[in-house]
């Protein structure tokens, strides 16, 4: 394979040939790009996906190293951090 001495050349041609930007206008007008922004808005925004963030969230605490990095914490600060994800969501 040869390669252009100017990067500007090779990144041209790949650009040209490569079929991840096959989109053209805006996604808004885009039947396919439509339907997959409806069908993943319904699922991020139900109650099971932000269940599953807290859960993860609450485990996330009991680790050693998330212990160590929020220097141990415990009692109404313990809940202040696990709370502040829904603070920061509403």
């Amino acid at each position: 394979m040869h390669f252009a001495k100017d990067p500007a050349v090779d990144r041209a041609v790949l650009v040209e040939h490569t079929l991840l930007n096959n989109k053209k206008g805006h996604w808004w007008n885009d039947k396919g790009l439509r339907t997959l922004n409806f069908l993943l808005f319904v699922p991020l925004r139900s109650e099971y996906v932000q269940g599953f963030d807290a859960s993860l969230i609450n485990n996330v605490q009991q680790l050693p190293i998330w212990q160590k990095e929020f220097h141990h914490p415990d009692g109404s600060l313990l809940g202040v951090i696990g709370a502040s994800y829904w603070v920061a969501r509403s």
